[in-house]
């Protein structure tokens, strides 16, 4: 038989469940600040759940109403999920235990990036005149060898009676992560398209579903950036 309660220890509050209503904005990009708007947000402990990453708020950025978290490095791009936890000190000594929890909501997570070329050379197969090389893309967050990673290239100002050509790369499972690193901010994408498709391209990359940003060109009105020259 385990031994009688030596003490007894009863902890009355009242019930109130956080509730989000909005996450803004949507889609962000890494080291944006995130909004989360709804009712009874504020507790003490609180938490905020970003899929595998938890954070604490600061205080100062804590209502009734919203939240803002400034987004930590540590995330990955993609569809990430959020959800307001207010935690309970209970026991002896007193520690965190997980409370009343907010439904969930909600944000992409868009990756940032930087590019450039390697390795561009001119070459034959089958005796069509091909373009051949590497395009370097820098990532803003780290990217893991688990996430899906596509590199989107669409022809920048074609002549006018040419349709836009448009191609996409798909990174090799582990995006070429070598063990026994879990994450890298660059990969190497090889590509090759014909030669008389040659010239400036626009250049995307799609992080488990959510894209990199564009730049557009003030004047024309089109997008520009990031781009490259192949």
């Amino acid at each position: 038989m385990a031994l009688p309660v030596a003490e007894r220890k009863i902890h009355v509050m009242p019930f109130r469940q956080p509730v989000i209503e909005t996450v803004e904005p949507q889609s962000v990009a890494a080291g944006e600040v995130l909004l989360i708007q709804g009712l009874n947000l504020k507790g003490d402990p609180l938490k905020v759940s970003l899929g595998l990453v938890t954070v604490v708020p600061d205080p100062g950025q804590i209502t009734d109403s919203k939240i803002e978290i400034n987004l930590p490095p540590e995330l990955r791009a993609g569809v990430t999920a959020v959800q307001v936890i207010h935690e309970l000190d209970l026991g002896t000594p007193e520690e965190p235990h997980r409370g009343f929890e907010s439904n969930l909501a909600v944000f992409v997570l868009r990756p940032t990036i930087t590019v450039t070329t390697d390795h561009v050379e001119d070459i034959v197969e089958n005796g069509v005149p091909l373009k051949k090389g590497e395009v370097i893309v820098h990532f803003n967050p780290k990217v893991g060898k688990d996430q899906r990673v596509v590199l989107l290239l669409n022809q920048f100002d074609p002549p006018p009676d040419v349709p836009a050509k448009a191609f996409s790369f798909a990174v090799p499972v582990g995006n070429g992560i070598a063990d026994p690193e879990t994450e890298t901010a660059s990969l190497t994408v090889p590509f090759k398209i014909r030669k008389k498709d040659e010239g400036p391209y626009v250049v995307r990359v799609r992080v488990d579903g959510a894209e990199s940003h564009l730049t557009t060109d003030p004047i024309a009105g089109k997008y520009k950036f990031p781009q490259v020259t192949i």
